[in-house]
């Protein structure tokens, strides 16, 4: 699998053409790449019938006080056996026993302070040939996607926000959404869209009027385009955490042509902020929804990821 990368900082596996079946191993060299270091992040994972991934990692941004390498970690079922001399955040997909008990694990580490987010029976990314990705990794974070149908589909992110009045590492975060309805016997947490960051054990909202905030224009006049995705939290939400990098949200107005989950679209930057000033015409793969009504409840904006032009 080819790895893009653009002008900007960042490094994608896949395209707006499309992209292929996932392969944890180039997940784990495309994050490489974008911290430009191997030292910055290593991975362990089985595959077929013992499906488990987890990669830890930590950024390459001046506010990083981490050093040396991080070393090939652990098959851990949940991931607290961690070097917190090199490592800031832990990221792991499944316990390495059967399909069936497939969860998601995030820890974010900060000396003393840490804090572990996870789902239940989230999509089994196992290898398979119906199985793809979209991923794309910068100095200080990553999302990927994966899509297998619209009843099946994992969205995840983790890294330091953009644009956030807490400095780092306080500003890092955690947010996941994604459907799994084949192989489990629970129901329980199939449908989520959750987020979390290091500032306080909150959960971010994602849901209702806080996650589906109205936006404006520069010029004031009310809008229904794609904007930086923020966390917020569930009170005081008038005070934004800091948006996602290399993810937007896209207004629904009940006007606009619906997408489906992983269509690709195209967003005009023109007007963008200063983060994303000057960067034309990129493309994004639609990778869910935000929750309308509670966590469960997957019908509210659309969430974008950029990938490569």
């Amino acid at each position: 699998m080819t790895i893009f990368n653009d002008a900007f900082g960042n490094y994608y596996i896949g395209s707006k053409f499309g992209t292929t079946p996932i392969n944890w191993a180039e997940i784990l060299t495309c994050i490489r790449q974008a911290l430009g270091s191997n030292d910055r992040a290593d991975g362990t994972f089985f595959d077929a019938s013992n499906f488990f991934f987890r990669i830890d990692w930590r950024p390459n941004i001046t506010q990083e006080t981490l050093t040396g390498t991080i070393t090939t970690p652990g098959f851990n079922s949940w991931p607290t056996a961690f070097n917190p001399n090199t490592t800031r955040f832990i990221f792991q997909m499944g316990d390495g026993s059967n399909y069936t008990n497939s969860f998601n694990t995030s820890v974010i580490t900060h000396g003393n302070l840490g804090r572990a987010y996870g789902s239940a029976a989230v999509m089994n990314p196992s290898p398979n040939s119906q199985v793809i990705c979209w991923m794309v990794a910068n100095n200080s974070s990553f999302s990927i996607f994966i899509f297998k149908n619209a009843l099946n589909y994992y969205f995840f992110s983790n890294g330091v926000l953009s644009n956030s009045d807490f400095a780092f590492p306080l500003n890092s975060y955690c947010f996941y959404t994604g459907r799994a309805s084949e192989g489990f016997s629970n129901s329980l947490l199939q449908n989520q869209c959750s987020a979390g960051t290091l500032v306080d054990n909150l959960l971010v909202a994602t849901t209702g009027a806080i996650a589906n905030y109205a936006h404006t224009k520069i010029n004031g006049t009310a809008t229904q385009s794609e904007v930086e995705l923020y966390l917020r939290r569930p009170t005081l939400n008038t005070v934004p955490l800091g948006y996602i990098p290399n993810v937007f949200k896209w207004k629904v107005d009940g006007t606009e042509p619906v997408p489906q989950l992983g269509d690709i679209v195209s967003l005009n930057m023109a007007n963008a902020t200063s983060a994303y000033k000057n960067h034309g015409v990129i493309h994004c793969v639609v990778v869910g929804r935000l929750g309308n009504t509670n966590a469960q409840d997957l019908t509210g904006d659309y969430i974008l990821m950029r990938v490569a032009n």
